[in-house]
């Protein structure tokens, strides 16, 4: 058995890793922009139809993974055992499978469309906004679904860097007809959603056309179908669906709850200030990507001690990352909302700041699903993530509907199960699936990370209550230098021996490639 085919390489997952985030980044600096721009023109009734729509439609993928998300996974190893046969067998086996999922969702979202004014609570001057916002991304969630076996491609052969790019020029695409739409048309929720429809389709057909072109066995033969292969595929895909599910609850089921049980204006402030956790989610899934070839070869290739220093460094690296730009971001919620979306909607900073500490203590134990993913033994993950959104749609309903707390009320029934959830649950499953010692996660992951977090935090808290930051410039130099306090921290009591090598090497690939020298 050989990993030939599917590269293991720290440098190729550099340099995937590097154009997935450039791609992300580009993509949140326009809706960045396009939600502070709808929401300082449109009332709070119009910018919830938009955030309640987006939030339904969001689980017609998850309930079509049990069929798309073992092709993936399954393609991938059958590639690195450089078995081409199996590829086109799967292709030919689950296209059937995808394109009568992709006729269900038509008809069902049809049917949605169709009664959406019962469904939801929308007021009647944009019942017809909403029809067409849900129309229109449930018509491109249904072809994704249909033709996702033939765009796989790019993914089984880890060339993300064209992936990325041919992500970046849609997003381009998307900002153009946004900027047609918005500042020349009208300013209306419905023209991000038809800009994002129109980008996304653009993309999604590159993709086919290169996937096919890059993996000639994604095709379709009648000799190659395999009735045993579903089983398996959904097998799998089922746990795999679990867990998305999970996910796909813990963003976007409590904009449904609050437009049921609470105002427009929570729904609306719920969902800017859960702009930073979805959109660092959202970019984990894509990171994911980047890891989930190479994870799956060292599980292939029985690389099991390579697997749980993956998990230990993963989560290390993820979490730094991620705390070094979300600590200012929740000591100066107060001001970094008031200032984007105006002092009608500062409490939406306390939502913001809540739920990215519950995203803080998942990221110390992020790599729990790749590495899972990888040795497709979802179980467990997949019935613990659906028990803990359970008991936090649980609680959401009685702090939303009893108690009267609104969107605050949702942000802590979030961030408070997703803490304690993360203690309790998935750091002993992570632990149990790699090997690795309760001793050595705190050793190797969580006191390295929670060291720079700290100081940085006490820095700013500081700054905050003498200087009082109030406008962009203040904020963001105030920012800067907690950053800095971070990095100092990091560098001199948290990098070890193996991260000072692992950065001098990064360094010294970026200076040559920054500053070639003639030969």
């Amino acid at each position: 058995m050989s990993d030939r085919n599917v590269e293991i390489s720290k440098k190729l997952v550099l340099k995937n890793t590097v154009g997935t985030a450039a791609g992300k980044i580009l993509q949140l600096t326009i809706l960045v922009w396009a939600y502070q721009y709808l929401v300082r023109r449109i009332s709070p009734e119009e910018y919830s139809v938009y955030a309640v729509i987006m939030s339904v439609v969001a689980f017609l993928p998850t309930l079509t993974s049990v069929l798309t998300s073992g092709v993936a996974r399954y393609s991938v190893e059958a590639y690195a055992k450089g078995d081409l046969q199996r590829v086109t067998q799967i292709t030919s086996t689950m296209s059937i499978a995808t394109l009568v999922a992709g006729f269900v969702v038509s008809v069902v979202g049809t049917v949605f469309v169709w009664h959406i004014d019962s469904l939801l609570t929308v007021a009647p001057a944009y019942v017809n906004d909403a029809r067409i916002m849900a129309g229109l991304l449930i018509f491109s969630v249904a072809v994704s679904v249909a033709v996702a076996p033939f765009a796989v491609g790019l993914y089984m052969r880890q060339r993300l860097a064209e992936q990325n790019a041919l992500f970046i020029l849609s997003t381009f695409l998307r900002l153009a007809i946004m900027l047609v739409l918005l500042l020349g048309v009208s300013t209306r929720a419905v023209w991000v959603v038809v800009a994002t429809v129109c980008a996304n389709l653009s993309y999604l057909l590159v993709i086919v056309l290169f996937s096919r072109k890059l993996v000639p066995a994604l095709c379709v033969k009648r000799d190659h179908w395999r009735t045993d292969m579903i089983k398996q595929m959904t097998s799998f895909g089922g746990w795999n669906f679990a867990e998305r599910l999970s996910l796909t609850i813990q963003h976007h089921v409590d904009p449904l709850i609050l437009n049921r049980l609470a105002s427009p204006m929570d729904v609306t402030a719920f969902h800017i200030g859960a702009i930073p956790t979805r959109q660092i989610l959202y970019g984990w899934g894509q990171m994911s990507t980047v890891i989930g070839p190479p994870l799956i070869a060292m599980h292939a290739t029985s690389q099991h001690e390579r697997l749980g220093k993956a998990f230990v460094t993963g989560n290390r690296y993820a979490s730094w990352f991620l705390l070094l730009f979300a600590v200012p971001i929740i000591i100066f919620h107060r001001e970094i909302i008031t200032l984007y979306a105006g002092p009608s909607y500062t409490g939406a900073g306390r939502i913001m700041a809540l739920l990215l500490l519950g995203v803080a203590a998942h990221f110390t134990n992020l790599m729990t699903y790749p590495v899972l993913h990888a040795r497709a033994r979802l179980k467990g993950l997949g019935i613990a993530r659906l028990a803990t959104r359970t008991l936090t749609i649980l609680l959401t309903l009685y702090l939303v509907g009893v108690r009267q707390w609104g969107a605050l009320g949702a942000a802590m029934s979030n961030a408070g199960i997703m803490i304690i959830s993360e203690a309790l649950v998935f750091w002993p499953l992570g632990l149990r699936a790699t090997g690795i010692s309760l001793r050595q996660y705190l050793r190797d992951t969580l006191i390295p990370v929670m060291i720079p977090a700290v100081a940085s935090a006490a820095t700013l808290l500081l700054i905050r209550e003498y200087l009082r930051p109030a406008g962009w410039l203040e904020v963001g130099l105030c920012s800067v230098f907690g950053v800095a306090v971070y990095g100092s921290t990091l560098g001199v009591f948290c990098l070890r021996p193996y991260d000072r090598a692992e950065l001098t090497r990064l360094t010294g690939v970026m200076k040559r490639r920054l500053f070639p020298v003639a030969r």
